[in-house]
């Protein structure tokens, strides 16, 4: 699945001839069931799905922004300081200025929702959603989820509204699985705000937690850390060169790296370097943010050099790197359990409007090398699918993959099974965010409801 994946909308920038390497990414927008798409031929294999307005790209249109913004106003501290009660308020002891309030909480286990699962309200028996998650008129941001050194589930870390009626504040939240010990949380308002833009976002590492802000006025600031450390004391210190201008939409976290998209620039940045770096080929079609792992960064290219889909990995220069092609099907949906990496190709036409015939499921021992990949990689699993996979996530040997229908299927490495599991009546599959043995862990929304109103668990039953 990547480590961890944020969907933002920040309008920041870059400069340089990269506009021209990586192309101008297709816009995105809230489409049937609340699945993010342009219902562009080009967009189907993104990953940034049902997401909140404020994270949508809806507006990302607005292009390219000037910074050459006046000072901001002095901010009033105190009345900075009691927004919440209850909470911290991090802009004060962070390089961030107060004018972009956000903040951890002094108590997390009493200002967070406890970690409670109730029957699905759509009667399914196998069925179980995050008790908070069915209120009325609530939407969530992403939620992700890290492994063990198993590659099972570990942590959850759960965007969502504050109030169900409103998109800010926007709040993150953090639990262990095993224990559903409150393990922190970061809250952000940028209705309050008097800089022209601030965004500050929490993204999930397997072991850690990044906390980014991104302000139009003051620059990029990046921060890594225990969950504990981040919310007691987070520290940000400033990435140059700074983007400007440019709007985010994906961003993903591993222990050591960040990585994030918009139109025209994919960047990483590594922990402790203070620096951007732009991915930058003369060679490589426009590409788009796939997932990071460990110190990797990997992209894919929906119509790549000749019309299929292609992989891609961006090193710690920006160096793009051609990893895997098919001359008959598409590349696409990279994932890892930690140990092994996992990727899908399907078969039908390079009209990705146009029904596809069937989707392999394929494997190799972890690696970012296309040589080694190359001579270890080996088809698991092949179903007949008349969509191109969206989205991919893995965990403990078993890879659950997502379709633009919101189809879901679900193969076993060890002997290649696959199954499709059922969403419930009355509800679609979102997000998929984690898999074992026994459970599928996905948002889910209903065909007249909000995009993403349930986190939810779905029993699996017998393979």
């Amino acid at each position: 699945m990547g480590e961890a994946k944020r969907a933002v909308a920040v309008v920041i920038g870059v400069t340089g001839p990269l506009l021209g390497v990586l192309g101008v990414l297709p816009e995105c927008s809230s489409g049937d069931h609340g699945v993010s798409s342009n219902g562009d031929a080009t967009d189907v294999a993104r990953r940034d799905v049902l997401l909140p307005d404020r994270f949508s790209s809806e507006d990302s249109s607005a292009g390219v922004e000037s910074i050459d913004e006046p000072s901001p106003p002095p901010c009033d501290v105190a009345a900075d300081a009691t927004i919440w009660p209850g909470w911290q308020p991090q802009s004060h002891v962070s390089t961030l200025s107060p004018c972009c309030p956000w903040g951890t909480p002094l108590d997390a286990a009493a200002a967070v929702p406890p970690y409670a699962w109730v029957p699905c309200d759509n009667g399914a028996a196998n069925c179980l959603d995050f008790e908070t998650t069915s209120d009325a008129g609530i939407e969530l941001g992403p939620a992700t989820v890290s492994r063990d050194g198993s590659g099972n589930p570990k942590w959850l870390m759960l965007g969502r509204n504050v109030d169900p009626y409103a998109d800010t504040p926007y709040e993150e939240d953090l639990y262990d699985i095993a224990s559903g010990t409150v393990l922190g949380a970061w809250r952000m308002d940028d209705t309050l705000a008097t800089f022209p833009y601030c965004e500050i976002l929490a993204v999930l590492g397997q072991t850690t937690v990044t906390v980014n802000g991104l302000l139009t006025a003051q620059g990029f600031f990046v921060g890594n850390g225990t969950p504990a450390s981040m919310t007691a004391d987070p520290s940000l210190e400033g990435v140059s060169p700074a983007p400007q201008g440019v709007y985010l939409s994906q961003m993903y976290a591993s222990d050591r790296v960040l990585a994030f998209e918009g139109p025209g620039i994919l960047g990483r940045t590594d922990f402790g370097s203070g620096t951007l770096q732009q991915a930058h080929s003369t060679t490589a079609p426009p590409i788009e943010l796939g997932m990071v792992e460990g110190d990797d960064v990997f992209a894919y290219s929906q119509q790549g050099t000749a019309g299929w889909g292609q992989l891609y990995v961006v090193d710690a220069s920006g160096t793009v790197t051609l990893l895997r092609s098919n001359p008959d099907a598409h590349v696409a949906t990279p994932a890892s359990d930690g140990t092994r990496i996992y990727w899908t190709e399907t078969y039908g036409t390079t009209d990705v409007t146009k029904t596809q015939s069937a989707t392999e499921f394929w494997s190799a021992p972890y690696t970012a090398d296309p040589v080694v990949l190359a001579a270890t990689a080996a088809r698991f699993a092949r179903v007949q699918n008349p969509q191109i996979p969206s989205a991919a996530i893995a965990f403990g040997g078993l890879m659950a993959m997502t379709t633009l229908d919101s189809t879901v299927f679900i193969a076993r490495l060890d002997d290649g099974k696959v199954i499709q599991p059922s969403p419930g009546p009355g509800r679609y599959f979102g997000q998929v965010i984690a898999v074992t043995p026994s459970e599928l862990w996905t948002t889910e929304g209903t065909p007249h409801g909000p995009p993403s109103p349930y986190l939810s668990r779905i029993g699996l039953g017998d393979w």
